[in-house]
């Protein structure tokens, strides 16, 4: 099934959900890089935000695996953001996961 079929604003997923959702090994290595490197705890609820720094994630592109760039470009702009949904499939594309949430949180 589809996110969306299983899950909305009304019945929203838990932790352990997400992880079977995702079903990836590295699934539990991203995690943990994003509550050590930005020190933040899952926040489990609906959103509809976007990622608005679209000039910075695409002059990451060029360092990204060709999957993501692949994903990137395929992506139509909405609201001045991307929604990118990645199968989160090797190492690659988890490094390229950390970049772009580094440029969307800005890590100093």
């Amino acid at each position: 099934m589809q996110w969306y079929e299983l899950f909305n604003k009304e019945n929203e997923p838990t932790e352990a959900q997400v992880s079977e959702y995702i079903n990836s090994p590295l699934f539990g290595e991203l995690d943990d890089y994003l509550r050590q490197a930005h020190k933040v705890k899952p926040k489990l609820a609906y959103s509809g935000c976007a990622m608005d720094k679209i000039n910075e994630a695409e002059l990451l592109m060029p360092l990204c695996s060709e999957y993501t760039q692949e994903l990137f470009g395929k992506c139509e702009t909405f609201q001045g953001g991307k929604y990118l949904g990645f199968e989160l499939r090797d190492e690659n594309v988890l490094q390229d996961m950390k970049g772009l949430i580094d440029v969307r949180v800005r890590v100093k």
